[in-house]
């Protein structure tokens, strides 16, 4: 049952908000979701149920399927469906989100792009707490640098 998925104690407030705005973003726009599934892992997503509707986004979006459905996916388990619309149904929180992030209503490129840089970040210090490898720290660092240089993923 999918029932096991909990909301990580680790994952701050914010990072799940901003997992949230990036998901209902795709939700509203599938060709936004295709450009993200490009440059976003699922696997980056720092919660087990946010990478697992953006995996499930990501297909939706290649098939040409509304993302929204995925809700059906949960429907015998009511406390996941709960979790799982209230990231759909964020909508306000995502416009204040991309005036917050962005410095101008209405920029949701900019605010975006803010958001999958902040989710690349938080997975990339993650990683490297839990890094018990030289190479893969390197590999870490590598990344964070390049994180910092690029302008925009979509």
């Amino acid at each position: 049952s999918s029932g096991q998925i909990n909301r990580s104690s680790a994952v701050d407030a914010g990072l799940l908000k901003t997992q949230r705005f990036l998901i209902s973003c795709m939700s509203a726009d599938p060709g936004l979701a295709v450009k993200i599934s490009g440059v976003l892992m699922p696997d980056e997503f720092a919660d087990e149920l946010y990478r697992e509707v953006a995996r499930k986004g990501y297909t939706c979006a290649e098939n040409g399927t509304v993302i929204s459905s995925i809700l059906d996916d949960y429907r015998d388990d009511s406390v996941l469906q709960g979790r799982v619309a209230e990231i759909f149904n964020s909508a306000e929180e995502a416009k204040m989100y991309s005036e917050d992030e962005a410095g101008q209503a209405g920029d949701k490129k900019a605010a975006v792009n803010a958001a999958i840089v902040r989710i690349k970040k938080a997975n990339l210090d993650r990683r490297g707490r839990e890094a018990t490898d030289v190479n893969e720290l390197q590999e870490i660092i590598r990344q964070q640098a390049e994180l910092t240089s690029k302008k925009s993923y979509i």
